[in-house]
């Protein structure tokens, strides 16, 4: 479901393709492919190594150390950004022989770097985070309308879905 959501929000573009790929573009890859991607994309620049607790920086630095001598320098890889050139909704409708109806609405939002993220993850979690959210109450608890109903955000470079 979240693939078609995906491609219908970003079609044609690497937002709305799926992260596993396709049984065509796995098929066509070779080893020098994954290898060349590995050089390029796991390297210094996109790194980070993350410690919490009663520890000094010294002491991470030599935990870490004999792990970090492989890694290979480089700066932070280039993406392709995405288009934002919707003018009108789009909606796709998929069928499959089960006893389910399964829907996904999608919006495009403000990116991880606006500031009014912080405000729509207070409106997402009031509405569809969880349990005790608005839609889980009000549609599920109460109105036993659907076995499981949430929102969720991905916040983005540039921009956003919810």
């Amino acid at each position: 479901m979240f693939r078609i959501l995906n491609e219908t929000l970003w079609p044609g573009q690497p937002l709305g393709r799926s992260l596993t790929g396709t049984n065509r573009t796995l098929n066509a890859m070779s080893r020098a492919d994954l290898v060349k991607f590995k050089r390029s994309n796991y390297v210094t620049g996109a790194i980070v190594i993350a410690a919490a607790g009663n520890l000094t920086h010294r002491r991470v630095l030599n935990s870490v150390a004999r792990f970090t001598r492989g890694f290979i320098h480089g700066g932070r890889p280039q993406f392709t950004a995405s288009e934002n050139n919707q003018s009108a909704s789009r909606i796709r409708t998929y069928k499959r022989r089960t006893q389910q109806t399964q829907m996904a609405l999608g919006i495009r939002t403000c990116s991880r770097h606006d500031k009014r993220r912080f405000a729509l993850r207070l409106l997402n979690t009031l509405l569809g985070e969880n349990m005790s959210s608005r839609l889980f109450q009000v549609v599920r608890e109460d109105r036993g309308l659907a076995y499981n109903i949430y929102s969720a955000l991905s916040f983005f470079t540039i921009p956003g879905t919810w």
